[in-house]
């Protein structure tokens, strides 16, 4: 972990004597310095003392959340669901980006292969990005676990565990998924979809010889944590000016968030390979009483989180 201590307070010419926010934020790339001093400049033009804390990894970025060293975390998934169990649920997500609304995972496999659906995944070669990676590991076998495909048991599994502790934000072990399908050293393989179409769009992609053949359920991906003891006027005005920039989504996110920490299944079926019968994931989600994320964590959660990230633990 690299961080710096913060200090308590801020005082500028006509300012009164105020308790600086402390936002941790995980340094997966040197551009997050870059985008982070804008988000300085952003809260200090409004008057907000905010500043942010580097960390090298997601479970140190956790630990100073949980002992109170910053205020505000930006937490993948995976690291959300830590402090919602480490904190036996006292914790609250102030706001996430649009663009971290309904991430989906993409099975892709070698054009050559004959894999068509999820059933033929049976005794082929499959690549999982890092384990932490919520994208293009933990999801990914989640869902293929609930429409019957054990990929401890039926498929031959590689494992790229590159950048770990990051939780998938470098990419690195998605670009070597890809390139494991591409040179035939694996049938297909899991990345999220917005490295997919990133890559479509860079021309990365020898569509002659990888193609994309199945889309998961979506999900949630970052958003920012707070523990309920600390939330308070201050948090309060920071979130407001941050909804301001109209980068994040408010109305959404506590409800998106929940949609992927509690897997809730509407109980819908669809008729899959052969006429036979399969779990089809629907979500099913409850009115959020206004824009409360206290009701939307009592009500989505409460003591009953049950998830596959949990599992990796």
């Amino acid at each position: 972990m690299f961080c710096a201590r913060i200090p308590a307070t801020v005082q500028s010419a006509g300012m009164a004597k105020t308790q600086r926010i402390a936002v941790g934020a995980v340094a997966y790339d040197p551009k997050v310095v870059t985008i982070w001093e804008m988000i300085n400049d952003f809260f200090r033009a409004r008057g907000i003392p905010s500043d942010y804390v580097l960390f090298s990894n997601y479970e140190a970025q956790v630990e100073a959340l949980l002992s109170r060293s910053i205020d505000i975390a930006w937490n993948t998934n995976l690291a959300y669901v830590r402090v919602h169990r480490r904190s036996g649920g006292r914790c609250k997500v102030l706001a996430m980006r649009d663009t971290d609304v309904e991430f989906t995972s993409i099975l892709i496999a070698g054009t050559n292969t004959g894999i068509t659906s999820i059933w033929d995944l049976r005794g082929k070669r499959l690549a999982f990005g890092s384990r932490d990676s919520g994208q293009a590991a933990i999801l990914p076998e989640y869902f293929l676990g609930i429409n019957g495909i054990d990929v401890q048991k039926d498929v031959r599994l590689t494992r790229f565990d590159l950048d770990v502790g990051k939780h998938g934000d470098t990419g690195t072990s998605e670009v070597a998924v890809l390139e494991a399908v591409t040179k035939g050293e694996a049938d297909a393989g899991a990345v999220g979809d917005t490295y997919w179409a990133r890559t479509l769009a860079a021309g990365g992609v020898d569509r002659n010889k990888v193609k994309p053949f199945w889309t998961s359920s979506p999900y949630c991906h970052c958003n920012f944590t707070v523990l309920e003891e600390r939330y308070g006027k201050d948090l309060e005005e920071w979130t407001e000016a941050l909804l301001e920039s109209r980068t994040m989504c408010w109305n959404r996110c506590c409800e998106e968030v929940y949609r992927s920490l509690r897997f809730d299944w509407a109980g819908q079926r669809e008729t899959g390979r052969g006429g036979s019968a399969i779990r089809n994931p629907r979500w099913r989600l409850r009115s959020i009483p206004g824009n409360d994320p206290n009701a939307c964590l009592r009500n989505h959660v409460g003591n009953r989180v049950t998830t596959p990230l949990l599992g990796w633990f």
